[in-house]
């Protein structure tokens, strides 16, 4: 699930305990948002934004959608 803007992953706290029943629950914040890091050399626009996120749903280690094993 992943947060607006200005906010950060700390909204969807009453949902995840339940969809983790029966699914991975990812919560991540955006850089710079919430408790994740702020490096100066990261792009905080639109493209940057789109681009963590594909970098997470793309990884070799992530099966987007799968069941708690």
């Amino acid at each position: 699930m992943v947060h607006g803007e200005p906010t950060w992953g700390y909204e969807w706290r009453h949902l995840i305990e339940p969809l983790s029943r029966h699914h991975r629950v990812v919560v991540p914040d955006h850089m710079g948002f919430g408790k994740s890091e702020t490096p100066q050399d990261h792009s905080y626009d639109a493209a940057g934004v789109s681009g963590e996120q594909r970098g997470r749903a793309t990884h070799p280690g992530w099966r987007a959608g799968a069941a708690r094993e």
